[in-house]
């Protein structure tokens, strides 16, 4: 009888609440995940070094769902972006541009493609990587990223910039500019013009040549004559301009001033974004401005011997005398 009234009280539990335990304790067991996510705020912290370490996280992220080629993708793209940041830093000359700007697209980025997927990952019990793994993870991206730079800063201008060896310099003599200088491969010729505070419209007579088709490095010569003899302080002021280079939108690494054939000059090493230049600013016999230049996209002085053997190759002519 005791059986019996033990099978009734179980016959007599609701089937309801039976199926109800099954389906809690099934969905304890697997409906939370095993693996854990980086959140968006580690995304971020990840950035702080770049945005490749951030594209890394999010990219651990997608790989834990299964989805290694997107994955991939958001790897690269990060590091792309990166590369991007760090060119548009360099043109402005202002590095926290890189760093403000991957933090903000790793907030954006990683909200976007994230965010939902992370707060649903919270709650079905997922748990959540740490953040100072992230930080670990962003400060190792830094690591890579400048051994990268510094292994394309050093070698790829030597695959695009040719070596002394394989320079034809020639000589060029200009009988109107008055000048002679060696130049690495056939000369091009143009002209530009401005307008200056105290002379009035001028033109800049320009001759350079490069190394072949390489666009870089260029060497030439700018030829500005003025409309008469310049005064001692005019002649001071006009190379103090060239010196300071205002309203260029460059910055000045180096100056000095020299003498060349008897003649004040001043000789200047600044950079505009990628580019180097060296110009050495010649004020011939007070109404001519003779600027001799190098343009690179790597610093000239690493090659002081290209660069003096250039500049040294420079002579100035006196006007011929007319004839009575």
């Amino acid at each position: 009888m005791q059986r019996d009234d033990k099978e009734s009280n179980l016959n007599q539990q609701p089937i309801s609440d039976s199926i109800s335990e099954e389906i809690s304790d099934d969905t304890s067991d697997s409906s939370s995940p095993s693996y854990k996510f980086y959140s968006v705020w580690s995304i971020i912290t990840a950035s702080l070094f770049g945005p490749l370490g951030g594209g890394i996280v999010l990219g651990i992220n997608y790989r834990r769902l299964g989805k290694k080629g997107t994955g991939w993708v958001v790897i690269i793209g990060s590091f792309l972006v990166m590369w991007a940041l760090s060119l548009l830093a360099a043109e402005i000359d202002h590095s926290s541009v890189a760093v403000i700007g991957g933090l903000i697209l790793a907030g954006g980025v990683g909200q976007a493609l994230m965010g939902s997927t992370v707060e649903r990952h919270i709650r079905s019990g997922g748990a959540l990587e740490s953040a100072w793994r992230a930080f670990g993870i962003g400060l190792l991206s830094m690591v890579v990223g400048l051994a990268l730079t510094v292994v394309v800063i050093t070698f790829a201008p030597l695959l695009q910039q040719p070596s002394d060896s394989d320079a034809r310099w020639q000589s060029f003599r200009s009988q109107d500019g008055r000048f002679a200088v060696i130049l690495p491969g056939k000369p091009e010729f143009w002209q530009t013009e401005y307008e200056s505070p105290s002379f009035g419209h001028m033109e800049c007579d320009h001759v350079s040549s490069g190394f072949g088709d390489s666009p870089m490095p260029k060497y030439g010569v700018a030829i500005t004559d003025y409309p008469r003899k310049l005064t001692e302080s005019e002649i001071e002021t006009e190379l103090a301009v060239a010196r300071s280079l205002k309203e260029t939108g460059v910055r000045v690494i180096s100056t000095r001033e020299l003498d060349v054939e008897g003649q004040p000059a001043v000789e200047t090493a600044s950079k505009k974004g990628p580019i180097y230049m060296m110009q050495r600013h010649i004020m011939y016999d007070g109404n001519r401005l003779y600027s001799v230049q190098i343009g690179s996209t790597r610093d000239p002085r690493n090659n002081q011997e290209r660069v003096d053997r250039f500049f040294n190759s420079f002579q100035m002519f006196p006007p011929k005398k007319s004839k009575d």
